[in-house]
């Protein structure tokens, strides 16, 4: 063996192992911390009274659907109050939404033209809130007629907990996404199970005032930021299986892809790096410490561990990195096989496992690009 192939062996297993415990080992972790707690059984609280926000700029050719989405919710009619907070629309948004309360609808309209950002729409409107449990849903998503009711119950059973996401679909053929999302939903779920999750969709979520009163005007990603909020005021974060969302603003192909998840991923990095000291508590320095060290470290002990693979290739260790490759492939595809069984998803065998490995090549991508600096404007009317 030369020095070469000794130092590309040495590397290829190091930064295989460390990856492969990052990634499906961290899962396998939470699986077994969660096998360790104490199982609660499911109770029946009375459902309290809640507000539900929909933040909105410019969303004309969403709003219409999105108010048809509200109609259709099953929690108690006299126990939530809708409201629609407007940044400053220049299209017909407003205009659609009072044509709505003109026939009828009981809705809110709250017109702040000057908020910079869908934070700062969040946290003004609270001035015009006296409920504890507060609703937050984006107008380009569409919710399953129990959904909030789910939220709220999941919230009202235990006190330690103060935010709780929905478990989120994809409006899209692109199967890359599909798999994203699935992947996701298990991992911010088994995370809150087992500590406290340390991520949660936008599209939809279940706030505690207290909570949501923390949240900083200038949040570039206000979903992970009062995650961490939470965190910091001793909550914690979870993610409702029952609670059913679907987001309508999401790719359509692979450059798409690309594109959302580098955004996206690049605005979540800011929002840890900023609340690094945030919790004493070690299950949510944990799981934050986790998402930091996967959004930033994997990306390059991939791409470590595929030259130092390829280079092994051309030696008598060519197994090594075959070997390797199985190990996370195979759990990898069979996990999404089984997630994609869940979904009720029908797509052949061996479409799926294309696109499952298209997608951990998409993803990886992503996470490479992503922007360690951001602009200090972050995301408007619900738009992230």
């Amino acid at each position: 063996m030369t020095i070469a192939s000794q130092i590309a062996f040495v590397f290829c297993i190091a930064s295989a192992v460390l990856l492969w415990a990052s990634t499906l080992g961290y899962l396998l972790v939470l699986e077994l911390l969660i096998v360790l707690k104490r199982r609660h059984s499911r109770s029946d609280p009375d459902l309290p009274a809640v507000a539900a926000v929909v933040p909105v700029l410019n969303e004309e050719s969403a709003i219409a659907r999105k108010l048809s989405d509200l109609r259709r919710c099953l929690y108690p009619p006299d126990r939530i109050r809708w409201l629609i907070v407007d940044g400053g629309s220049r299209d017909r948004t407003v205009d659609i939404v009072k044509e709505a309360i003109s026939r009828g609808d009981k809705i809110e309209l709250i017109s702040l033209p000057d908020a910079r950002t869908k934070a700062e729409q969040v946290r003004r409107a609270l001035s015009f809130i006296s409920e504890e449990i507060i609703i937050l849903t984006d107008a380009d998503s569409s919710l399953d007629p129990a959904c909030i009711g789910e939220l709220v119950h999941a919230l009202s059973i235990d006190a330690k907990t103060g935010l709780v996401g929905t478990t989120v679909k994809p409006e899209t053929r692109l199967q890359e996404e599909q798999i994203h999302w699935r992947f996701l939903n298990l991992f911010w779920w088994l995370e809150g199970e087992a500590l406290s999750c340390a991520g949660l969709s936008g599209v939809c979520y279940a706030a505690r005032r207290e909570v949501l009163s923390s949240l900083a005007p200038d949040a570039r990603a206000e979903d992970t930021h009062l995650g961490l909020s939470a965190c910091r005021l001793g909550f914690g974060v979870k993610l409702s299986r029952r609670a059913l969302a679907t987001e309508l603003r999401v790719p359509q192909n692979a450059a798409e892809f690309l594109y959302y998840r580098r955004r996206r991923g690049s605005c979540y990095l800011a929002e840890f790096q900023k609340g690094t000291a945030a919790v004493k508590e070690w299950r949510w320095r944990f799981a934050r410490s986790a998402r930091l060290w996967q959004l930033q470290g994997t990306p390059w002990l991939s791409l470590v561990a595929f030259l130092s693979g390829a280079l092994l290739l051309t030696t008598r260790y060519w197994l090594v990195p075959c070997l390797i490759s199985l190990a996370f492939g195979v759990p990898l595809l069979l996990l999404s096989a089984v997630l994609s069984r869940r979904s009720q998803d029908r797509t052949p065998w061996p479409r799926l496992f294309w696109a499952t490995g298209r997608f951990a090549i998409l993803f990886l991508a992503s996470l490479v690009l992503l922007k360690k600096f951001l602009p200090e404007q972050g995301p408007i009317g619900g738009r992230t």
